[in-house]
């Protein structure tokens, strides 16, 4: 039986005010593998050293953390779509 994957895209910008919840709420979930994938295009409030934070404590599967293009929301999440090509 092989486990499914379930892979979450988040592309932030200083969204240092909502993103704990966001992470801790799906840290929370039951399914074994969970990979996160994040954007982030350029914050200047505390989203950084959040992420940074869970990177480090992701035990669900992989977090990768990348630098946005720096382009906008919509580019920033293109950005995630393409991290696992």
């Amino acid at each position: 039986m092989v486990q499914s994957r379930i892979a979450v895209l988040l592309a932030t910008y200083n969204g240092e005010r909502f993103l704990r919840a966001q992470l801790e709420s799906l840290a929370r979930q039951t399914l074994p593998n969970v990979d996160v994938w994040v954007s982030d295009d350029g914050s200047s409030d505390g989203t950084l050293a959040i992420l940074a934070e869970w990177k480090e404590r992701w035990r669900l599967g992989k977090f990768t953390l990348l630098t946005g293009p720096n382009k906008g929301f919509v580019e920033n999440f293109v950005r995630c779509c393409r991290m696992n090509r």
